[in-house]
């Protein structure tokens, strides 16, 4: 379990990001995951159409960013924040703004305690703690590369300190008869892979060398997505790639990338960023 002091900074986190919902009644439960994280997302647009959306951010001074989500051919969520094997991040349970309890990730007895003896996170015993607490969603990986018409761009936010916090369909932890993760690898294949995992953007030794991006919950059967962290400080880059006809594939432009109007909001980051594929 987590020494006191990092009990009181975990409350303080979640505080300090206003994620105490007077809303919340104290029939639902909240889920909060606190710590390091990364937002990666990638993008494939048609080359002619970014050019306009340029012109267009600078001439009506409108974020290229939003107009990238909204005309994308194609994006995707590499990562929304958090990583399941990643041992230091905290998951926590509260009602109403109150944390109930605290359980980092990696801490394979403490959610036998929570869960019981009814959950496979306890009674699957072909594969280690984390494993039972997981569900790989294979389905979802990603694969696909840019056309030699399309740019790709690359966005991705680092942060020391996140909360993100997630409404649960039960109104305490005794509720829970089933829980798990639903996570994507962040080792994925095609060009997505190549830009992201290969350039150690995701899954390096700075988040733990985590690859299970944690995209969603299911509770008692119920899937529930997980939603922007927010996080007071980050730090933000993105990097363009254009299709080279002498290499006969994309390369990244550094000089127009740092050129790029690209505004990050740390708490909308992920919004509307499913795969449209």
């Amino acid at each position: 379990m987590l020494r006191k002091i990092e009990e009181e900074k975990v409350k303080a986190l979640i505080v300090e990001h206003g994620i105490e919902d007077e809303t919340v009644t104290t029939e639902q439960l909240n889920l909060y995951l606190v710590g390091k994280g990364i937002i990666c997302e990638v993008f494939f647009v048609d080359g002619a159409l970014f050019q306009k959306l340029t012109k267009q951010s600078e001439s009506e001074q409108v974020d290229l960013r939003e107009l990238v989500c909204a005309n994308a051919d194609a994006s995707f969520s590499v990562c929304k924040g958090f990583c399941l094997d990643q041992p230091s991040v905290v998951c926590a349970f509260g009602e109403s703004g109150r944390v109930l309890l605290q359980l980092p990730l990696g801490d394979n007895e403490a959610w036998k305690s929570v869960l019981g003896n009814n959950n496979p996170y306890v009674t699957d015993g072909d594969y280690d703690g984390l494993e039972k607490l997981h569900h790989r969603s294979d389905d979802e990986e990603i694969s696909l590369d840019p056309e030699p018409d399309q740019i790709c761009l690359v966005s991705y936010t680092e942060f020391e300190e996140g909360v993100t916090s997630v409404t649960l369909p039960v109104g305490s932890i005794s509720d829970i008869q089933s829980f798990y993760f639903e996570t994507v690898s962040v080792d994925s294949t095609g060009f997505v892979g190549e830009v992201t995992y290969e350039e150690t953007i995701v899954g390096s030794e700075e988040y733990e060398e985590a690859e299970s991006a944690i995209q969603a919950v299911l509770v008692n059967g119920e899937r529930v997505p997980i939603g922007a962290p927010s996080f007071s400080a980050g730090r933000s880059r993105v990097w363009m790639y254009v299709w080279s006809e002498d290499e006969g594939n994309h390369q990244m432009d550094f000089l127009a990338s740092k050129e790029l109007n690209w505004k990050q909001d740390y708490k909308l980051v992920i919004e509307g960023i499913e795969s449209k594929v």
